[in-house]
Protein backbone atom coordinates (compact mmCIF):
# COMPACT_ATOMS: atom_id res chain seq x y z
CA UNK A 1 0.00 0.00 0.00
CA UNK A 2 2.48 2.35 0.97
CA UNK A 3 4.50 1.53 -2.51
CA UNK A 4 1.32 2.14 -4.30
CA UNK A 5 1.26 5.75 -2.03
CA UNK A 6 4.47 6.50 -3.82
CA UNK A 7 3.87 5.18 -7.54
CA UNK A 8 -0.04 6.95 -7.96
CA UNK A 9 1.59 10.41 -7.16
CA UNK A 10 4.25 9.99 -9.68
CA UNK A 11 1.73 9.57 -12.07
CA UNK A 12 -0.48 12.14 -10.77
CA UNK A 13 2.32 14.71 -10.63
CA UNK A 14 3.25 13.58 -14.70
CA UNK A 15 -0.28 14.45 -15.45
CA UNK A 16 -0.04 18.00 -13.53
CA UNK A 17 3.33 18.58 -14.59
CA UNK A 18 3.54 18.68 -17.46
CA UNK A 19 1.31 21.51 -18.58
CA UNK A 20 2.13 23.54 -15.47
CA UNK A 21 5.71 23.29 -16.60
CA UNK A 22 4.65 25.79 -18.96
CA UNK A 23 3.89 28.80 -16.18
CA UNK A 24 6.91 30.28 -14.49
CA UNK A 25 7.52 31.55 -11.29
CA UNK A 26 4.79 32.92 -9.13
CA UNK A 27 2.49 31.66 -11.58
CA UNK A 28 3.51 28.23 -10.97
CA UNK A 29 3.34 28.35 -7.90
CA UNK A 30 -0.11 30.06 -7.71
CA UNK A 31 -1.41 27.67 -10.33
CA UNK A 32 -0.44 24.69 -8.31
CA UNK A 33 -1.67 25.92 -5.00
CA UNK A 34 -4.98 26.44 -6.95
CA UNK A 35 -5.36 23.39 -8.40
CA UNK A 36 -4.94 21.54 -4.57
CA UNK A 37 -7.84 23.60 -3.59
CA UNK A 38 -9.87 22.33 -6.04
CA UNK A 39 -9.04 18.85 -5.55
CA UNK A 40 -9.36 19.06 -1.73
CA UNK A 41 -12.90 20.54 -2.46
CA UNK A 42 -13.69 17.43 -5.18
CA UNK A 43 -12.03 14.87 -2.46
CA UNK A 44 -14.05 16.41 0.61
CA UNK A 45 -17.43 17.41 -0.62
CA UNK A 46 -18.16 16.38 -4.12
CA UNK A 47 -17.54 12.50 -4.16
CA UNK A 48 -19.61 10.78 -2.06
CA UNK A 49 -17.69 7.53 -2.66
CA UNK A 50 -14.71 8.54 -0.80
CA UNK A 51 -14.92 9.01 3.15
CA UNK A 52 -13.11 8.34 5.86
CA UNK A 53 -10.32 5.54 6.67
CA UNK A 54 -11.77 3.06 9.21
CA UNK A 55 -10.00 2.85 12.06
CA UNK A 56 -9.91 -0.83 11.91
CA UNK A 57 -7.78 -0.88 8.39
CA UNK A 58 -5.13 1.08 10.16
CA UNK A 59 -4.33 -1.25 12.93
CA UNK A 60 -4.08 -0.63 16.49
CA UNK A 61 -2.16 2.58 17.90
CA UNK A 62 1.70 1.54 18.71
CA UNK A 63 4.29 4.07 19.03
CA UNK A 64 7.31 2.05 18.44
CA UNK A 65 6.59 0.61 14.68
CA UNK A 66 5.53 4.00 13.94
CA UNK A 67 8.56 5.36 14.64
CA UNK A 68 10.64 3.02 13.11
CA UNK A 69 8.19 3.36 9.75
CA UNK A 70 8.92 6.88 9.15
CA UNK A 71 12.76 6.61 10.35
CA UNK A 72 13.56 4.43 7.45
CA UNK A 73 11.20 6.34 5.23
CA UNK A 74 13.73 9.52 6.34
CA UNK A 75 16.68 7.45 5.54
CA UNK A 76 15.59 6.40 2.12
CA UNK A 77 14.76 9.65 1.46
CA UNK A 78 17.68 11.79 2.61
CA UNK A 79 19.60 9.10 1.03
CA UNK A 80 18.15 9.45 -2.79
CA UNK A 81 18.58 13.13 -2.07
CA UNK A 82 22.47 12.78 -0.96
CA UNK A 83 23.18 10.55 -4.41
CA UNK A 84 20.75 12.75 -6.34
CA UNK A 85 22.54 16.05 -5.37
CA UNK A 86 26.14 14.17 -6.29
CA UNK A 87 24.65 13.01 -9.89
CA UNK A 88 24.70 14.87 -13.51
CA UNK A 89 21.09 15.46 -12.63
CA UNK A 90 21.80 17.13 -9.64
CA UNK A 91 23.89 19.33 -11.26
CA UNK A 92 21.67 20.14 -13.93
CA UNK A 93 18.84 21.11 -11.20
CA UNK A 94 21.28 23.70 -9.63
CA UNK A 95 22.13 25.01 -12.75
CA UNK A 96 19.20 25.78 -13.38
CA UNK A 97 18.19 27.24 -9.97
CA UNK A 98 20.97 29.78 -10.32
CA UNK A 99 20.35 30.91 -13.66
CA UNK A 100 17.55 28.93 -16.17
CA UNK A 101 18.69 30.54 -19.45
CA UNK A 102 22.04 30.44 -19.20
CA UNK A 103 21.52 26.22 -18.39
CA UNK A 104 19.44 26.18 -21.00
CA UNK A 105 21.97 27.71 -23.42
CA UNK A 106 24.81 24.77 -22.16
CA UNK A 107 22.33 22.13 -23.26
CA UNK A 108 20.25 21.27 -19.84
CA UNK A 109 17.29 20.50 -20.55
CA UNK A 110 15.18 22.68 -17.64
CA UNK A 111 12.14 21.10 -18.66
CA UNK A 112 12.81 17.27 -18.62
CA UNK A 113 14.89 17.95 -15.53
CA UNK A 114 12.43 19.85 -13.82
CA UNK A 115 9.45 17.47 -15.03
CA UNK A 116 11.44 14.24 -13.46
CA UNK A 117 12.18 16.43 -9.91
CA UNK A 118 8.67 16.50 -10.15
CA UNK A 119 8.47 12.70 -9.92
CA UNK A 120 10.74 12.27 -7.81
CA UNK A 121 9.51 14.23 -5.01
CA UNK A 122 5.74 13.11 -5.83
CA UNK A 123 7.41 9.69 -4.84
CA UNK A 124 8.59 10.62 -1.71
CA UNK A 125 6.17 12.94 -0.94
CA UNK A 126 3.57 9.56 -1.59
CA UNK A 127 5.59 7.58 0.36
CA UNK A 128 5.56 9.47 2.94
CA UNK A 129 2.06 9.78 3.42
CA UNK A 130 1.45 6.23 2.95
CA UNK A 131 3.41 6.24 5.93
CA UNK A 132 1.32 9.35 7.87
CA UNK A 133 -1.72 7.32 6.90
CA UNK A 134 -0.45 4.75 9.77
CA UNK A 135 -0.24 7.80 12.30
CA UNK A 136 -3.85 8.77 11.90
CA UNK A 137 -6.42 5.98 13.38
CA UNK A 138 -8.87 7.64 11.86
CA UNK A 139 -8.29 10.10 8.55
CA UNK A 140 -9.99 11.96 6.08
CA UNK A 141 -9.53 11.70 2.40
CA UNK A 142 -9.65 16.08 2.08
CA UNK A 143 -7.15 16.46 4.26
CA UNK A 144 -3.77 16.08 2.31
CA UNK A 145 -5.11 17.99 -0.50
CA UNK A 146 -5.61 21.09 2.10
CA UNK A 147 -2.77 23.80 1.89
CA UNK A 148 -1.16 23.65 5.05
CA UNK A 149 0.99 20.96 4.32
CA UNK A 150 2.25 22.71 1.43
CA UNK A 151 3.05 25.77 3.09
CA UNK A 152 4.71 23.58 6.01
CA UNK A 153 7.37 22.11 3.64
CA UNK A 154 8.11 25.95 1.99
CA UNK A 155 8.24 26.87 5.74
CA UNK A 156 10.73 24.13 6.85
CA UNK A 157 13.17 24.07 3.65
CA UNK A 158 13.44 28.33 4.26
CA UNK A 159 14.01 27.66 8.13
CA UNK A 160 16.60 25.31 7.73
CA UNK A 161 18.28 26.04 4.12
CA UNK A 162 17.18 25.60 0.69
CA UNK A 163 19.81 23.96 -1.78
CA UNK A 164 21.02 21.59 1.20
CA UNK A 165 20.35 18.33 2.79
CA UNK A 166 20.83 18.82 6.33
CA UNK A 167 18.80 21.99 5.73
CA UNK A 168 15.17 20.56 5.91
CA UNK A 169 16.29 18.34 8.98
CA UNK A 170 17.73 21.31 10.98
CA UNK A 171 14.31 23.21 9.75
CA UNK A 172 11.94 20.21 10.38
CA UNK A 173 13.26 19.99 14.26
CA UNK A 174 13.33 23.53 14.86
CA UNK A 175 9.99 23.69 13.18
CA UNK A 176 8.16 21.02 15.21
CA UNK A 177 9.80 21.94 18.86
CA UNK A 178 9.26 26.04 18.49
CA UNK A 179 6.04 25.55 17.11
CA UNK A 180 4.60 23.19 19.83
CA UNK A 181 6.73 25.64 22.70
CA UNK A 182 4.97 28.81 21.75
CA UNK A 183 1.32 26.80 21.60
CA UNK A 184 1.93 25.76 25.05
CA UNK A 185 3.13 28.45 26.72
CA UNK A 186 1.59 31.42 24.50
CA UNK A 187 -1.87 29.86 23.29
CA UNK A 188 -3.63 32.63 22.08
CA UNK A 189 -0.65 34.30 19.74
CA UNK A 190 1.50 31.60 19.43
CA UNK A 191 0.73 31.23 15.42
CA UNK A 192 1.09 35.22 15.36
CA UNK A 193 4.86 34.79 17.07
CA UNK A 194 5.30 32.10 14.87
CA UNK A 195 4.67 33.99 11.93
CA UNK A 196 6.95 37.06 12.93
CA UNK A 197 9.60 34.49 13.58
CA UNK A 198 9.99 33.27 10.01
CA UNK A 199 9.96 36.39 8.62
CA UNK A 200 12.65 37.44 10.10
CA UNK A 201 14.50 34.30 9.26
CA UNK A 202 14.01 34.88 5.85
CA UNK A 203 14.68 38.44 6.07
CA UNK A 204 17.85 38.24 7.32
CA UNK A 205 18.98 35.02 7.48
CA UNK A 206 17.89 34.19 3.42
CA UNK A 207 20.60 31.02 3.48
CA UNK A 208 18.71 29.75 6.33
CA UNK A 209 19.64 28.45 10.05
CA UNK A 210 22.55 26.25 7.93
CA UNK A 211 24.27 29.19 6.48
CA UNK A 212 23.75 31.09 9.37
CA UNK A 213 25.56 28.63 11.55
CA UNK A 214 28.60 28.13 8.93
CA UNK A 215 28.47 32.06 9.32
CA UNK A 216 29.50 31.79 12.27
CA UNK A 217 31.76 28.91 12.02
CA UNK A 218 33.64 31.25 9.63
CA UNK A 219 34.23 33.89 11.98
CA UNK A 220 35.50 31.77 14.94
CA UNK A 221 37.87 30.38 12.05
CA UNK A 222 38.37 34.00 11.38
CA UNK A 223 39.85 34.81 14.91
CA UNK A 224 41.59 31.45 15.90
CA UNK A 225 43.45 32.17 12.47
CA UNK A 226 42.60 28.92 10.78
CA UNK A 227 42.27 28.84 7.23
CA UNK A 228 37.97 28.53 5.60
CA UNK A 229 37.27 25.09 4.96
CA UNK A 230 35.11 24.84 2.40
CA UNK A 231 32.68 21.87 0.99
CA UNK A 232 34.75 18.83 -0.79
CA UNK A 233 33.57 19.12 -4.58
CA UNK A 234 31.53 15.91 -5.32
CA UNK A 235 32.24 13.90 -8.50
CA UNK A 236 30.97 15.74 -11.90
CA UNK A 237 31.82 19.36 -10.09
CA UNK A 238 36.31 18.85 -10.24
Amino acid sequence: AMLAGGIVPVLLGLLIGIPAFKLRGAYFSIGTLALGQVLYVIVGNRWPLITSLPVKYLGSYSLAPRYYLFLGVALVTVGAAYILMRSRFGLGLAAIREEEDAAESLGVSARRHKILALSLSAFFAGLTGGAFAFYHVGYYPQFPFGPVWSFDAVTIAFIGGTGTIIGPIVGGIFYVVLKELLALRLVEIHLTVFGILFVLIVLFLPGGLVEAWQKVRDAFARRSGRPKVGRPLPQGEN
